[in-house]
């Protein structure tokens, strides 16, 4: 059932205003981004032939370009291919290419939001969705992810128009709605996640009518998927290292909101609470509904998220390999909590009214005074969250890579880069590897001298003696905590490794410049020039 009496009630234009705001965030964002480890991955592969691009992501030869291995589908990266060899080969247009498929399916969202929840209630997830620091960084990264979620919100509208109906789905739907799925597993592994949770739902949906139907399209769906076996066999070389992974409680807070959320911890705070109390609501709602046999479709949304989750955190116990709660992967659960929490604003919102909540009218008046906070914690935490990120952009950039590159400018091309830190150096490294297409001469300071990356043995200093200059590196990551301690005017100190003094120690080289960028990955980078003899 579609709530209709209130439709209108929240003009169009709100919604449109809202996306448009978003893809100026957008704009704003995709040229200060820098590119980050599996960025450069992604740059790399894109440029190979379709042949040669499946075999490199089923395993074969993955140090070809000096930079990690992927484990990922084929799918994204020959849409990005294409894109890059027939419209352009920027990097900025890539990331906004990448941020109008966002664009687009938010205004896809919109429009299932309004058409299934009513106009009253279609900005509240559109809210939680576009007025997020999180979602800006995924619309314009170059990776997979925001073609996962612009393929999660085609899922949800085909999804609900299927439960929608009073009887079994068309052989027709199915055949898009199946054909969608499988494109979603091939642009992420994840994707096999979202399409078992949507046909899990869609056979609770039509259990007593027609669930040979669903079994049979569901089964037609993940034959296909047997095809991703080579890149399943390619992901697995790559992940026989034991990672420490999200913990289950992270991972569902960070299904809501990332650490840019926290900089300034009372607008996370309020961000998260909205949020929770609004998902509380729509499951109570749900449930409510479901004891009174008058489902609407949005209802079914949350089996959808129960199973993904579930399928989610189970592996966790299992697989040590690769983080299976990262929340990246499950990008496509988005749309879904958002119609969820939406729900949850309309079912408050009715309950003082009387209209078949399920609860006395007193407890229902409590309810429905409870919603406007709720929702105004979402948008005020959201909004602040958001004006924070997009005024200090450079805080929020994937690491300095841009930085390396401005401070060798003007310097010979084998001007070395040192690096300090063996946990550190691949933030600039890889990127680094990628924008000067394996020409930086890149270093890494170890055991008392240096050594020549990726494998070299290591070399007393005096190797470096011949240059007239190198550029040192040291790159320390920050937690939110710092970044909210510089928002207070107090950002935390660059204590910089004794190597550099070890530098100067060796009588070669003074230093020259020094500049520092600060953020998620605080860097100094400083220029040492010879010294006079």
């Amino acid at each position: 059932m579609i709530d209709r009496r209130s439709r209108g009630v929240t003009p169009p234009w709100i919604s449109i205003a809202l996306i448009l705001c978003f893809a100026l965030a957008c704009l704003w964002f995709a040229p200060r981004q820098n590119i980050w480890i599996d960025e450069s991955t992604q740059l790399s592969g894109i440029t190979l032939s379709p042949g040669a691009l499946l075999q490199w992501l089923a395993g074969a030869d993955t140090s070809r370009f000096g930079v990690p291995g992927d484990r990922m589908p084929p799918l994204g990266y020959l849409i990005d291919s294409a894109w890059w060899n027939g419209v352009s080969q920027s990097v900025t247009g890539l990331r906004l290419f990448h941020g109008a498929l966002v664009v687009a399916a938010l205004g896809l969202f919109a429009w299932v939001e309004r058409t299934y929840l009513g106009g009253r209630w279609a900005v509240i997830g559109l809210i939680f969705l576009v007025v997020s620091p999180k979602t800006i960084q995924l619309a314009v990264e170059l990776r997979a992810y925001p073609m996962l979620f612009a393929m999660a919100c085609i899922q949800a509208t085909l999804f609900l128009r299927m439960v929608a109906a009073r009887t079994a789905p068309t052989t027709r739907l199915l055949v898009i709605f199946g054909l969608v799925c499988i494109a979603t597993c091939f642009i992420h592994f994840f994707g096999v996640v979202a399409t078992c949770a949507y046909f899990g739902a869609l056979l609770l949906r039509f259990l007593r009518t027609s669930p040979a139907r669903i079994v049979i399209a569901g089964v037609a769906t993940m034959i296909p998927t047997l095809g991703l076996k080579p890149f399943v066999t390619g992901a697995t070389a790559l992940s026989n290292v034991p990672v420490i992974g999200t913990s289950p409680v992270q991972y569902v807070l960070q299904l809501f909101a990332g650490s840019a959320y926290l900089v300034l911890p009372v607008a996370g705070a309020l961000f998260i609470a909205g949020c929770l109390v609004l998902l509380s609501l729509g499951v109570i709602g749900a449930a409510m509904r479901l004891a009174a046999r008058r489902t609407e479709p949005v209802d079914h949304m949350v089996v959808v998220a129960l199973l993904g989750v579930g399928a989610t955190v189970l592996p966790h116990f299992f697989i040590h390999s690769f983080d299976t709660l990262k929340p990246s992967y499950s990008i496509w659960l988005l749309p879904v909590l958002a119609l969820i929490m939406a729900s949850g604003a309309r079912y408050a919102a009715r309950s003082g009214a009387g209209s078949g909540a399920g609860l006395n009218a007193k407890r229902g008046v409590w309810i429905r005074r409870g919603v406007q906070p709720s929702v105004a914690a979402l948008a005020l935490g959201a909004a602040i969250s958001t004006a924070i990120f997009l005024l200090r952009a450079d805080w929020y950039v994937h690491g300095p890579a841009n930085a390396i590159a401005t401070a060798r400018q003007g310097l010979p091309a084998d001007t070395p880069i040192v690096y300090v830190g063996a946990d550190t150096y691949a933030y600039g490294y890889f990127p680094t590897v990628y924008l000067s297409q394996r020409r930086a001469n890149q270093w890494l300071a170890q055991g008392g001298g240096v050594r020549r990356l990726p494998d070299g043995a290591v070399q007393p200093w005096s190797t470096l003696s011949g240059y007239a200059n190198i550029v040192v590196v040291e790159i320390m990551p920050r937690r939110y905590s710092d970044l909210g301690q510089c928002l207070r005017g107090a950002c935390p100190s660059f204590d910089r490794s004794p190597v550099q003094t070890e530098i100067s120690a060796t009588g070669s080289w003074r230093e020259a410049a020094a500049a520092r960028t600060f953020g998620y990955y605080d860097a100094s980078i400083t220029r040492m020039a010879a010294s006079r003899r």
